[in-house]
């Protein structure tokens, strides 16, 4: 109620600018949209991905190494990221916590850069 009333008596003084910025409406739509697709995608790699995860013991066939352990924490780990990733993002979506929404669904694309670096490292070795 005080609100209202501060509004009406800023409205009716005239020192009220009105807001002209974005709209509210068109940024959440851009949102959804972007979650949407992303999830989408994170998905598909999710599917793609499961069946790597069933061949992976078949990087020690040549022996054991640090980088067939490597490749092999890589291959295992991506799904279960994915998994993660995606409740993760779905309850700070829920929560209305767009920016940690955002955090969270591009964290694994930099995470697995950091491991495919190490790894080239190591093969370089």
């Amino acid at each position: 109620m005080m609100n209202d009333q501060n509004e009406v008596q800023q409205n009716q003084g005239g020192s009220a600018q009105p807001q002209t910025g974005s709209n509210p409406v068109k940024k959440s739509m851009l949102v959804i949209v972007f979650y949407s697709i992303v999830n989408i995608l994170y998905f598909l790699l999710f599917l793609a991905s499961c069946p790597y995860v069933l061949l992976s013991p078949m990087v020690f066939d040549g022996g054991d190494s640090i980088s067939a352990r490597i490749t092999f924490i890589l291959v295992v780990s991506f799904p279960i990221i994915i998994i993660a990733l995606l409740g993760g993002a779905g309850y700070f979506y829920r929560k209305g916590r767009i920016k940690a929404t955002f955090i969270v669904l591009l964290l694994p694309p930099l995470l697995y850069l950091v491991f495919m670096l190490i790894q080239a490292f190591y093969w370089s070795l």
